[in-house]
């Protein structure tokens, strides 16, 4: 079975269902082919990658860089996150509108440039491994903050006990100051 593509509302953003192999002696997956991405006019090229592991409750984001601009295609290893794609580029005709999902074990996500991200893991031990277009830039690097007021982010914040979220994380700009910078 070839890697399927699901456009989500937001054009450019992608489910991804991997490739798999199975036999008796396991499985393969392949969540990335540079021929198939670029027949789909994506990122083809990463030049990064990080495996971020976090337990139950954890809440990344929502995380973007500008300069370099990053493309992100994100695998869940193990675990289930819900995650949350904001669209921040001024002339998309979805700028400011964002797509959650759920994605668990064997599931992946393409992320396009101009995008914020952000995660809440919904199960200990959630293993993701993010693969990057450009590398890490912390001057270009930025957040809208999660829980925005006028984003009204529908987080699952009563399926879990405890938020674990970093102090950094606690203090991004609001989509409106984002919006402001723009000007």
């Amino acid at each position: 079975m070839p890697i399927v593509f699901k456009e989500t509302a937001i054009p450019g953003l992608f489910l991804i269902s991997p490739h798999e192999a199975n036999d008796e002696r396991g499985y393969l997956k392949k969540y990335f082919d540079k021929d198939v991405f670029i027949q789909k006019g994506l990122a083809s090229e990463f030049c990064e990658s990080a495996e971020i592991m976090s337990q139950k409750g954890t809440l990344r984001g929502l995380h973007y860089q500008k300069k370099p601009p990053q493309a992100r295609l994100i695998q869940i290893i193990s675990g289930k996150i819900f995650n949350v794609s904001l669209d921040l580029d001024p002339v998309s005709p979805t700028f400011g509108k964002f797509e959650c999902c759920r994605l668990s074990c064997g599931t992946a996500i393409y992320i396009p440039e101009n995008f914020a991200n952000g995660f809440l893991a919904m199960e200990d031990n959630t293993l993701i491994v993010c693969h990057f277009s450009n590398k890490f830039c912390s001057e270009g690097s930025s957040g809208i903050l999660y829980n925005d007021t006028e984003l009204n982010i529908p987080w699952p914040l009563e399926e879990i006990s405890t938020l674990i979220i970093s102090e950094k994380d606690k203090m991004l700009k609001t989509f409106n100051q984002y919006k402001q910078e723009l000007a």
